[in-house]
């Protein structure tokens, strides 16, 4: 050692050494900070959780963000989702894997598969389900209307106008108009609801009149004017 050779003085020496062991100290301190800057940009960098397409930016440059901020709205374009809604009445039909009609106007027809079916139904009584189709050519967009076509077996029907149904409780009735004018009720299932026709089944037969004006204000025996 240099002090033993007399060459520097032993105090030299030892502060020299605390010296040393400061500037490693200093450079530990720095290769830290250096690892936590580098673990903090790693975080800071964006990473879609899936393939696809950004549909929407929610953040500009220089905007303050967190770990709960959305940024950008992300689609993904196949296979694509279709979210639609059938009576409860159907619901039997509605099974998973079950394949649908899928029609776009100006596109198409495509073939879907049910992938979801809600366990509850909504105030109106419909049941929400989903159905997945392939989409390889991008022609299906986000936001699209469709009409879907559930296979059913093939039931009997009554089309009758929607302001002809009267809302009783949790059920719905028709006034079928009686010899004489006098109006009863009829309770109705609803099957299907489209333009303003609702298609019914219950104790109706064919040639029955039905009323139409102030449906909801009449009253069982009440007479009704028949209009040809």
């Amino acid at each position: 050692m240099l002090f033993e050779r007399d060459l520097i003085a032993r105090e030299e020496y030892e502060n020299a050494l605390v010296q040393l062991r400061v500037q490693e100290e200093l450079i530990n301190s720095i290769n830290a900070q250096i690892a936590n800057i580098k673990l903090q940009l790693s975080k800071a960098t964006l990473r879609a959780p899936f393939s696809g397409y950004i549909a929407q930016r929610l953040v500009s440059l220089g905007d303050y963000v967190t770990t709960q901020t959305q940024t950008f709205r992300l689609v993904t374009l196949d296979p694509i989702k279709v979210v639609f809604q059938i009576p409860q009445e159907f619901v039997s039909f509605a099974k998973l894997g079950t394949l649908v009609d899928v029609e776009v106007d100006g596109v198409g027809v495509f073939k879907g598969s049910i992938i979801f079916v809600s366990p509850v139904a909504d105030q109106s009584r419909l049941i929400t389900l989903k159905a997945r189709l392939e989409n390889s050519k991008n022609l299906l967009k986000p936001g699209m209307f469709a009409v879907v076509s559930l296979p059913t077996e093939k039931v009997s029907a009554f089309a009758v106008p929607e302001r002809a149904l009267v809302l009783r409780g949790t059920k719905k009735i028709v006034w079928k108009v009686e010899e004489g004018g006098s109006v009863v009720p009829v309770e109705v299932q609803v099957l299907r609801q489209e333009r303003a026709i609702a298609y019914v089944k219950g104790d109706l037969q064919d040639g029955d009149r039905i009323a139409l004006e102030n449906a909801s204000i009449l009253r069982e025996g009440a007479k009704v004017e028949i209009k040809q």
